[in-house]
């Protein structure tokens, strides 16, 4: 598959090149692949999107920083703050990532179920961002506050926050041009149009920018995602917000899409492969790593797309979806291995030492 260099989004609309601020740092175009083996062992048609390929580390998650760490380049910001868990995904792209552009990181991290990915993606975080840890989420807001202050008074403005997840209304035009890739592919013949787009939800970001690329692409598929969070904030609510928002936002710089407002209606979540909340892994999750692992030689955690493909096997299964096909987004790519001693500071590891093995 060809790589360009500028987004599909600003092939389809021009007037965005001149507005909205963008860096490549992963590898575009992504390819799909059929699910042969998963498929014949529910005899249904699954196809999968490879952004594990786009880059590392993050995976897909690189695609939202394309646009905010660029929009933040352009306000000149040096250094953002971020928060994640302690094995967080996003804080480890975006400490990695941003250096790239000469931004600091600050991460802000708090405690999670220490699943395998953990450690990797710390050390990654602790080697590229200046890296604060709170044992409670409320903490979290204390330690950002103070952050932020003290670079207000060291430089005379506070650093670029950065949503969980990296799901600004920016960002989330990094998982609109996802969509557009999905329909180049059903145009372009490697991919036969999916009915259902599986994918797992957190703060909904990727999420929201999918559907909304869906709809402006003219595709008939429907965006489902798969919580992975807590149900407060994960919600076909918090998604149609967060994709409305983005479309003002493309109005307000210059595209005239030809669409309307995205509702609840226009997308589906799955809600009972969460189990016992972020982190923690559920027993058709990791049947479902496993499954992948063996039968695709596909590498998924138990956080986020093992989740996400245990409830799609389990949704196509159904008698009623015998005719129709689903595209899976493969959004994570597992941490390299971390070369020299390590970065975690003392305090981290001994909080690690007493929670790896529970």
């Amino acid at each position: 598959m060809p790589v360009t260099a500028v987004p599909l989004l600003f092939d389809r609309f021009p007037a965005l090149s001149e507005t909205v601020p963008f860096a490549r740092l992963g590898s575009p175009s992504t390819p799909v692949q059929r699910l042969a083996a998963l498929g014949r062992e529910i005899d249904r048609d699954l196809w999968v999107k490879r952004d594990d390929f786009y880059g590392s580390p993050g995976g897909g998650k690189i695609r939202k920083l394309e646009f905010s760490l660029a929009e933040f380049l352009r306000q000149g910001r040096q250094s953002l703050i971020t928060f994640g868990p302690l094995g967080s995904n996003h804080v480890a792209a975006t400490a990695t990532h941003a250096a790239r552009l000469g931004i600091q990181t600050h991460g802000v991290l708090v405690p999670q179920p220490v699943q395998s990915y953990v450690r990797g993606n710390l050390e990654c975080s602790c080697r590229h961002a200046r890296v604060e840890f709170a044992h409670w989420t409320a903490g979290a807001a204390f330690s950002a506050a103070r952050l932020w202050l003290r670079g207000r008074w060291a430089k005379g403005r506070g650093p670029a926050l950065l949503a969980p997840g990296g799901s600004s209304i920016v960002g989330i035009l990094g998982y609109v041009e996802a969509a557009l890739e999905i329909a180049n592919d059903v145009r372009e013949g490697r991919l036969p149009e999916p009915d259902l787009v599986f994918m797992a939800a957190g703060t909904c970001g990727a999420l929201a920018g999918v559907t909304l690329g869906l709809r402006l692409a003219g595709l008939k598929s429907r965006a489902v995602g798969v919580r992975v969070a807590s149900r407060l904030a994960c919600t076909v609510t918090t998604t149609s917000w967060l994709a409305n928002r983005a479309l003002e936002l493309l109005r307000k710089k210059g595209a005239r899409p030809e669409i309307s407002k995205i509702r609840r209606r226009d997308l589906t979540m799955l809600h009972r492969h969460c189990g016992r909340g972020y982190g923690h892994a559920t027993k058709a999750g990791l049947e479902a790593v496993a499954r992948a692992r063996e039968l695709e030689d596909l590498a998924l955690d138990t956080t986020y797309t093992g989740k996400a493909m245990a409830a799609m096997l389990d949704f196509m299964a159904r008698p009623e979806q015998r005719e129709a096909r689903a595209l899976f987004m493969h959004t994570w790519t597992a941490p390299a291995a971390a070369q020299g001693p390590s970065a975690i500071p003392a305090h981290i590891e001994r909080w690690l030492a007493r929670h790896e093995h529970k």
